[in-house]
C-alpha cells in the first residue's frame, strides 16, 4: 500500500465497504465506483475526508472527486477491494472464460457469487519474495515464509506455512479436494465450494499436476 492507505481504507469502509462494490475506475480527478446500493454510502463522512474534494452521483456512478492524484489513491483502493471486482469488471468487458496465471492475493475473496466464467487460478508465488514494485516484504504471498524483514533483517530460513500443505493437496487431488481455506494463511485467499464447481463455472484442469507437482511436491 502507499501514501494514501489510510485514505483508501476509510473510502472504501464508508461506501459500505467491499461487498458493496460492483466496479471501479476512474478518470483525470475521480474514483468512479458503480455500487450494489448507494443507500449505503455515507455521502457526508466522505466529503468531509481529508483528501477528498466532494461526491458527485451520475450516470449510475459514485463519484468521489480527489484531484489529480488520483491514481495513487485508486492504486491503494483497488487492494482492498480484491480479485473479485477485477473479475466482474474483465468478464463484464469480453465475455470470454478466463484464467488467472498468475497473481499474488493478500484478501479473502469468494467470486463464486458473481457467475464469473473462471477456469482456473495459479498463484504468485510459491516462495516469500522481494516486491518487484515497491521492494517490501510485508505482503507475504508464498506458500513458504522466508525469515527476512523490511530491514533486510532475518536469517533467509525458509517454512512451510499451513498454505503449503493445503496447495499440496489441491495438487494431489487434481483441484478436486473440497477446500474452505479461510483458516489457512492461502496466499490465493479463493473458495473452492466443491469438485466442479468455482464461480459457478470451475472447469477440471487436468495438467495442474504436471504444472506443479515438482515445484511443492518435491520439498519433502
Amino acid at each position: 500500500m502507499g501514501k494514501y492507505e489510510d485514505l483508501a481504507k476509510a473510502i472504501v469502509k464508508n461506501i459500505g465497504r467491499k461487498e458493496n462494490v460492483n466496479s471501479l475506475t476512474h478518470c483525470i480527478t475521480r474514483l468512479r465506483f458503480k455500487l450494489k446500493d448507494e443507500s449505503k454510502a455515507k455521502n457526508e463522512v466522505i466529503k468531509n475526508m481529508d483528501g477528498v474534494v466532494t461526491v458527485m452521483k451520475s450516470g449510475g456512478q459514485y463519484q468521489v472527486v480527489i484531484g489529480n492524484h488520483v491514481p495513487e489513491v485508486y492504486a491503494d483502493v483497488m487492494p482492498l477491494l480484491g480479485l473479485r471486482i477485477t473479475l466482474n469488471q474483465v468478464y463484464d468487458r469480453y465475455q470470454k472464460p478466463l484464467f488467472i496465471v498468475e497473481n499474488g492475493l493478500g484478501a479473502l475473496d469468494e467470486p463464486d457469487e458473481d457467475g464469473v466464467d473462471l477456469m482456473g487460478y495459479t498463484s504468485w508465488a510459491s516462495i516469500d519474495l522481494i516486491s518487484a514494485g515497491t521492494g517490501e516484504m510485508e505482503k507475504r504471498y508464498g506458500f513458504v515464509y522466508v525469515d527476512k524483514q523490511e530491514d533486510g533483517n532475518g536469517t533467509g530460513k525458509r517454512t512451510r506455512k499451513k498454505s503449503f500443505y493445503w496447495y499440496r493437496r489441491v495438487i494431489e487431488t487434481n483441484g478436486g479436494s473440497s477446500l474452505d481455506i479461510r483458516n489457512s494463511d492461502a496466499a490465493i485467499q479463493v473458495s473452492i465450494i466443491e469438485k466442479g464447481k468455482f464461480s459457478g463455472k470451475y472447469h477440471k484442469l487436468n495438467n495442474i499436476k504436471e504444472i506443479f507437482q515438482k515445484i511443492l511436491l518435491s520439498w519433502e
